[in-house]
């Protein structure tokens, strides 16, 4: 964590995390949880907030020296692959 910043900046940023992931999630419900597309959105997106928050508590992200950045690396291309794999297997023409 940085040095002398106000304890609110963490809280409303982990609010505002919460609050997007829960409107993604209602968002998947009203479409369809009951179908297996659905069921693993949700669940991926739960399992990947958990990993994210694990990650970066134990200071994973402080390293910039790697290639690729492992903000890109674990941030952008998991969701990016999952988006490919809904578009490939989970479209209804």
């Amino acid at each position: 964590m940085i040095d002398g910043l106000p304890v609110y900046i963490p809280v409303v940023f982990v609010l505002t995390t919460l609050f997007t992931v829960g409107v993604f999630l209602y968002a998947v419900v009203r479409a369809g949880i009951n179908s297996t597309p659905g069921r693993l959105l949700a669940a991926f997106t739960v399992l990947w907030l958990i990993v994210q928050a694990v990650l970066a508590v134990n200071g994973f992200f402080q390293n910039f020296a790697t290639v690729p950045p492992r903000t890109f690396a674990f941030g952008p291309v998991p969701f990016f692959l999952l988006t490919v794999f809904y578009l490939i297997f989970c479209r209804k023409f």
